[in-house]
């Protein structure tokens, strides 16, 4: 069969269209059959035109995830097929809304305020695809009542209004029938992934009841890191490395130190440590490193990186992006290879790595750009050729990242 020539311009919307498509070119269907076939499903899936099959496998706009589930049963499609077809689909709708990024948003296991918990709740939502918010209800379930009657009214477990607030973040610290509600709506499902979500509901109310003379609507973890990481960017060394420093903290760091655990305190003072000896290196007028002992470069090398070590899954998921970094791998098929779904996946590298797996994704290839327009001739090598090699297919895109990473342009690193 023809497949479909014109592709949207979103990166995960093209993956999805490219699939389905792939799944009707080997059904041997056209998109009128298509539609023939979808009629007899039957359901919530039953009779979905041609002209909206041909939408759906263009992905201009993402379609429906009824529409996805429909043209996959349409094709004949297998239960992993489908399956594979809907998590694109996530990735897709992910893409297009734009707004998981800025919801930052802790993993389940970093949730400790009430601002967390409904940031990690509206996070979710979004990883779920958005569904309409009707959707979500009906799969949150609903009330068993004890008088069996036809004309007792059919209750829902979370109200349309409740839904709204949880999603647009306005309920502060929903009760936790209310979040494993919410959560099973989304998709959620598990003893496991629940009780996770139960133990981070628990620090969240007990830090909201207990908050003292801290604002209940404080930062999150995210933000709290974010603050640290601009104090210990913003550290000037002192040109007498053995003054005393005696430097008052503004109420807001004293409020987001007072947060700290003791992990997070090393961390600070370990990259606090490192700028200082850098710094007074520097102002000494010795070389950044040479300058240095042995012991400090060790120290160095440990806090330039403080995070603890990965476990085996996330340390093979590593290891698969390093290994097929110039490759179109998704997070599904990263996934699929270590054994665990993709919210555990992004789960493990924000709590592990404090990264997502594209983004690790990302800092790799430029890692691998970097490197061989270093060892390359200007006269025979292009900056679009290595970067289109390294799977980067923006280029606008691309040089923005590699300047806000390396602090020059890709051009500039290939004339050295």
């Amino acid at each position: 069969m023809r497949a479909v020539q014109i592709r949207p311009a979103r990166y995960r919307a093209a993956l999805l269209s490219k699939y389905l498509d792939k799944l009707r070119c080997t059904a041997g269907l056209t998109f009128a059959g298509l539609a023939g076939r979808t009629g007899a499903l039957g359901g919530d899936y039953s009779a979905v035109s041609s002209a909206t099959l041909k939408r759906a496998a263009a992905c201009r706009p993402v379609p429906k995830e009824t529409t996805v589930v429909a043209f996959a049963r349409g094709c004949g499609a297998t239960d992993k097929h489908e399956h594979t077809a809907l998590e694109l689909w996530r990735e897709a709708r992910v893409e297009e809304r734009g707004r998981l990024h800025q919801l930052q948003a802790p993993a389940v296991d970093n949730i400790r305020t009430p601002a967390d918990l409904t940031a990690a709740l509206a996070a979710a939502y979004e990883l779920a695809g958005a569904p309409p918010l009707r959707t979500l209800q009906q799969r949150a379930g609903t009330i068993t009542h004890s008088i069996n009657s036809a004309d007792w009214p059919e209750v829902f477990r979370l109200p349309l209004a409740t839904v709204s607030r949880i999603v647009n973040r306005q309920c502060r610290c929903p009760t936790w029938e209310q979040c494993e509600a919410f959560l099973l709506g989304c998709g959620a499902s598990g003893e496991r992934t629940l009780g996770q979500w139960r133990q981070a509901w628990q620090l969240a109310t007990t830090a909201s009841r207990h908050a003292g003379n801290v604002r209940p609507d404080g930062p999150s973890t995210l933000q709290r890191h974010q603050v640290l990481k601009a104090m210990v960017g913003t550290w000037a060394a002192p040109r007498n490395p053995q003054a005393t420093l005696n430097v008052p903290l503004a109420p807001h760091w004293a409020r987001a130190l007072g947060r700290l655990d003791h992990k997070e305190i090393d961390v600070v003072l370990t990259a606090g440590l490192s700028h200082y000896l850098r710094g007074s290196a520097r102002q000494n007028g010795a070389a950044p490193d040479d300058a240095l002992t042995a012991e400090t470069q060790a120290l160095l090398a440990t806090a330039a990186h403080p995070r603890p070590t990965p476990s085996t899954t996330i340390h093979r998921a590593v290891e698969l992006i390093e290994a097929h970094a110039a490759e179109p791998i998704t997070m599904a098929d990263i996934a699929e290879a270590v054994g665990i779904s993709v919210r555990a996946l992004m789960a493990g590298f924000r709590h592990q790595m404090d990264s997502t797996p594209m983004g690790f994704l990302r800092e790799t290839r430029l890692q691998r750009v970097r490197q061989e327009l270093v060892a390359s001739d200007p006269s025979t090598t292009t900056v679009t050729a290595v970067a289109t090699r390294w799977g980067f297919t923006h280029l606008g895109r691309f040089s923005a990242h590699y300047r806000q990473r390396f602090r020059e342009s890709p051009s500039t690193t290939l004339r050295r």
